[in-house]
């Protein structure tokens, strides 16, 4: 695939309306390391997919929020957040309420 036919490609594609934000990771070596061996096991799965994977799993899991929270957020206890699972229509999600 050409640099411009994957351009094209990335205009026309339906998002569904949904807001994309790209958020550059920076990781050490060894963190990259382990990336790319998980991207080659995954049958050549891109890193920044398996990235988004692992932070939608961090970000859906009560347990790593509350472990990030109480680890980095001491001086914001203000603006801790309780995730809470939720059911709507059989389907399960995690929000975030505000203390």
């Amino acid at each position: 695939m050409s640099v411009q036919s994957a351009k094209q490609s990335a205009q026309t594609r339906g998002m569904g309306n949904k807001r994309v934000a790209r958020i550059p990771v920076s990781t050490t070596n060894e963190y990259d390391k382990k990336l790319t061996r998980l991207s080659i096991a995954t049958g050549g799965m891109s890193k920044s997919k398996i990235v988004d994977i692992v932070l939608r799993i961090g970000l859906d899991s009560p347990n790593v929020v509350e472990f990030i929270q109480e680890q980095y957020g001491a001086q914001y206890e203000e603006f801790h957040v309780t995730p809470m699972v939720v059911s709507t229509d059989g389907k399960k999600e995690v929000v975030y309420r505000s203390r």
